[in-house]
């Protein structure tokens, strides 16, 4: 996000999954960390990141966002929703 502007001020943080769960940041101006850590801790989900920004939009960043890699999503993703058919399954055979 650095390079997408040289004067854009950002604050990331990110929750890990594993381990402590620590809640990672990283930016250039250290109000909009804070917000950034704020947010995250209040969203409280795992493998999640916020963004915050100052003096930019967000269309600059969205192709560095996109960038991120995602194939813990997509498992994420098929667990979650296995999980979800194997409920509706269990509550369907108890009617």
């Amino acid at each position: 996000m650095v390079k997408t502007s040289p004067h854009l001020q950002f604050g990331l943080a990110f929750n890990e999954a594993s381990g402590d769960c620590l809640t990672r940041v990283d930016g250039n101006d250290d109000g909009l960390k804070q917000n950034a850590i704020d947010n995250a801790t209040a969203i409280g989900a795992e493998h999640i990141f916020v963004v915050a920004l100052r003096d930019g939009f967000p269309i600059n960043v969205l192709g560095r966002i996109q960038a991120v890699p995602r194939w813990r999503t997509s498992t994420a993703r098929r667990r979650i929703r296995s999980r979800s058919l194997s409920y509706r399954r269990s509550k369907a055979a108890e009617v």
